[in-house]
């Protein structure tokens, strides 16, 4: 049964009910060359000699590639592991090695304790010539951190964090779990005991890395150790529930990232901009899917790893929290993992444990004691959320209305989903603000019956953005919020500032309200200082902007932005970031800083795209030797070498663009690389970049790893020459770069999202549609029904946008 994966297995004799039987097996694998079951992965030592380590990546459905197993979550087993491994290697495992002996003179033998009970899909091994360092946590559970030989300088921070986690952890969920398996070697997968990490998400550098990729590191390590609880000491009992795994470990990354930084990332304010934004951007197409839904197939499985079910997963749950408390939902969690520690559990075993723990005092929407199990049926078992129409009625009183929000409206769900239990409504939890900053109430709408809310004008729903729902307000209170913002932005905080700002934005997508309102809205961001709100600023001018591509139209936007911008950036902001971007007590700040410079050399600023120009010449090509590493070479600060790279590039063209491919060769450092690579591809030469991507997609070209095919498509497609290359490389090629791409069924999906984006006409549309028609091969991937509405949702006349940025 090949579309199954499964097998059958016809005996001589029948098996009576009740007797044990014992199936042996004899096989033997082949070690992949995909990303998949046991596969090898290669690196560059400090001699230049290349180097082969193996390694495993068995979720979702991949472990039967390495051993035959009921290769399904809830089937869970002990399992006893040995690795045969050539002399010179270190051999790891889930479990602690008990004894490494010789068999013969090339080869030896490492056998591990038994794991715990676990699913099949967390069994790891790894093979290397690596090194590592090692702490041990308060309750004495060890813990290393394995790496290159010379990338060893860069994972004290990875250390310190893991150890800081797991003791936070163990504290939160009141489990100390890792006492059954005191060992965790961190190479991201969450693998029980062995944490597999790419390079550029585990090692750290303050003289290299951004700040924000510090955060990142913090944040996925925090993540993948929350799954040694909630996901592998309990584990979703089939696929259908992988949000319970993979939202709740989302979830809780963000406070465990806060306590690796003492409060300095700010990561509540991150979730609001990060998970937040995407789930409701995800979550508002046909192409979403409910929290819990029907998985059959193995590639239905793959492709449930998105936004909706880590993203949306996280803020539901976050929701969840704030509705019935923090110290009611903790207990509610604990409760939760003791009942079904070392088993399988589902999304009703989930909220019924949550409910145990919900007091009398927490009111639902009619008043009596909050039914947990109800209202979070609402938002898990159906796709979409509301969007809440605020229309004032006098000074005194709003009626507020739900409709659930769609980015378009014709496009339809499957045909599975179109028809749920709550028919897309749901019972709201509304935290509200009429007063001064802090001054928060809480109220409910009830999914049948619309509100009557008494508040004075102006009137903010969603204060704090803790609610899985947007809002629109007619135009008189819109009109009134705007006012006030004028008047005093921070009677809102910037979390609220950010939620009116994109809500703002996504109902003038759909014809809500009009661009003209919308700009004249935003004209108090003259004084705004905060990350938050520029930062969804940010993300939609560039939609924009990239709606026009190369039209001279694009100018208007570019402008009124920069305009806005103007009492943010002057000629000292390079040198601030440089001289203070270390201090992480100025984390939020430099980011923000970080952020704004990126905008506004990429919207055109003469001053920002010559000094990054500049940099480039004095402090990369005067110190550097083509044959040189960049690491090791430049004086840049690590912020600044992106844009450096960037404008020296676009800026010198193909001469400089071939020393910095050489530097991209040589580079041993993979965020480097990666800064590297985000420089070729501003090349202003279109025939350069197609040759790029030719590379890329060459199996034979070494320049170029697997891992790093979608890094490179989205380096390429975010500049403006690329609008074409769609045609060429997706259905010209298709049949090319499909061999290579096949077993990576989600980089595919990413790389076919990204050659779409710049689609911006009926006749793209049409082109793409002609072609997933008619080629059978890419039929079977649903990623083009999601592309398909993108672009619908893209192509809308944006006249009244023109005419509205240009006065």
């Amino acid at each position: 049964m090949p579309d199954l994966e499964m097998i059958i297995l016809y005996l001589d004799d029948k098996i009576r009910e009740g007797e044990q039987v014992q199936l042996k097996i004899g096989y033997e694998g082949k070690i992949s060359s995909d990303l998949g079951g046991l596969y090898q992965t290669t690196y560059t030592d400090l001699d230049g000699k290349n180097r082969t380590a193996v390694t495993t990546q068995m979720e979702p459905t991949m472990a039967r590639k390495m051993v035959p197993c009921f290769d399904e979550p809830d089937f869970k087993a002990v399992w006893m592991v040995k690795i045969i491994h050539p002399k010179g290697t270190k051999a790891i495992a889930n479990g602690i090695e008990l004894c490494t002996k010789s068999l013969d003179e090339n080869f030896q033998v490492t056998k591990f304790k038994p794991t715990p009970r676990m699913s099949s899909y967390l069994l790891a091994i790894f093979v290397s010539e690596f090194e590592y360092l090692e702490k041990y946590t308060k309750n004495g559970v060890r813990f290393r951190v394995w790496a290159r030989p010379e990338a060893m300088k860069m994972v004290t921070y990875a250390l310190d964090s893991g150890v800081k986690v797991i003791d936070y952890y163990e504290q939160f969920f009141s489990i100390s779990n890792l006492v059954a398996l005191p060992d965790f070697s961190q190479g991201a997968m969450e693998n029980w005991g062995l944490v597999n990490f790419r390079e550029a998400d585990l090692l750290y550098d303050e003289g290299i890395y951004l700040p924000k990729t510090k955060q990142r590191v913090a944040t996925i390590i925090s993540h993948e150790l929350a799954h040694q609880w909630f996901g592998n000491l309990v584990t979703m009992s089939w696929w259908d529930d992988l949000w319970l795994n993979e939202g709740f470990a989302n979830f809780v990354q963000y406070s465990g990232a806060n306590i690796i930084s003492n409060g300095n990332f700010r990561m509540a304010e991150n979730f609001v901009t990060d998970d937040l934004s995407r789930a409701l951007t995800a979550d508002s197409k046909a192409s979403s899917h409910p929290l819990s839904f029907k998985i059959d197939k193995a590639m239905e499985v793959i492709e449930a790893f998105d936004d909706i079910s880590y993203k949306k997963g996280a803020s539901v749950i976050r929701m969840i929290r704030q509705v019935i408390g923090e110290k009611n939902f903790q207990k509610g969690i604990q409760y939760y993992l003791k009942e079904h520690q070392y088993s399988n559990a589902n999304s009703s075993d989930l909220l019924k444990s949550l409910n145990e723990k919900v007091p009398s005092s927490v009111r639902g929407p009619d008043g009596e004691k909050l039914n947990l199990e109800n209202f979070a049926d609402q938002w898990t078992t159906q796709m979409g959320y509301p969007l809440l129409t605020v229309t004032r009625l006098n000074s005194t009183t709003v009626r507020i209305d739900q409709k659930r929000f769609k980015e378009e409206e014709n496009s339809l769900e499957q045909r599975k989903y179109r028809n749920p239990k709550h028919g897309f409504k749901w019972d709201v939890p509304i935290r509200y603000q009429d007063g001064n900053i802090g001054n928060l109430k809480m109220t409910w709408l009830k999914k049948d019956t619309p509100l009557l809310l008494h508040a004075p004008s102006p009137v903010v729903l969603n204060a704090e953005s803790y609610g899985f729902y947007r809002v629109n307000y007619d135009e008189t209170e819109w009109k009134a919020i705007g006012a006030q913002l004028l008047r005093n932005h921070k009677r809102y905080s910037s979390v609220t500032r950010g939620r009116l700002i994109e809500d703002l934005f996504r109902c003038a997508t759909v014809d809500l309200v009009d661009y003209d309102l919308v700009f004249d809205f935003l004209k108090y961001l003259e004084n705004e200082k905060e990350q938050v709100p520029w930062h969804f600023v940010f993300i939609e001018f560039q939609k924009i902007v990239n709606y026009y591509g190369v039209d001279p139209q694009v100018e208007f936007p570019k402008k009124f932005l920069l305009k806005l911008l103007k009492n943010n950036f002057d000629a000292t902001s390079f040198e601030k970031l440089r001289s203070n971007y270390k201090d992480e007590n100025q984390f939020f700040e430099m980011n923000f800083l970080f952020q704004l410079l990126d905008t506004e050399c990429s919207f055109g600023d003469s001053f920002c795209v010559e000094k990054a120009a500049e940099l480039f010449k004095t402090e990369v090509e005067n110190e550097c030797e083509e044959s040189d590493e960049t690491s090791k070479c430049n004086r840049l600060a690590a912020p600044l070498r992106q844009l450096s790279y960037c404008y020296g590039v676009q800026q010198g063209g193909i001469k400089n663009f071939n020393k910095v491919f050489n530097w991209y060769r040589n580079e041993k450092v993979q965020r480097e690389k990666n800064y590297l690579l985000k420089g070729l591809s501003c090349i202003k030469d279109i025939q350069v970049l197609e040759r790029l991507l030719e590379n890329a997609l060459n199996p034979t070209n070494s320049d170029f790893r697997l891992q790093d095919v979608v890094f490179v498509f989205a380096a390429i497609m975010d500049n403006p020459l690329s609008e074409g290359i769609f045609s060429r490389f997706l259905l010209e090629r298709w049949q090319d770069f499909l061999p290579r791409m096949s077993q990576e069924t989600s980089s595919l999906s990413q790389i076919i999202m990204i050659l779409t984006r710049n689609i911006n006409s009926s006749e793209g549309l049409q082109k793409l549609k002609t072609f997933h028609s008619s080629t059978k091969s890419a039929q079977k991937y649903n990623i083009f029904h999601a592309a398909f509405e993108e672009i619908t949702i893209r192509i809308r006349p944006l006249e009244v946008l023109s005419a509205s940025v240009a006065m």
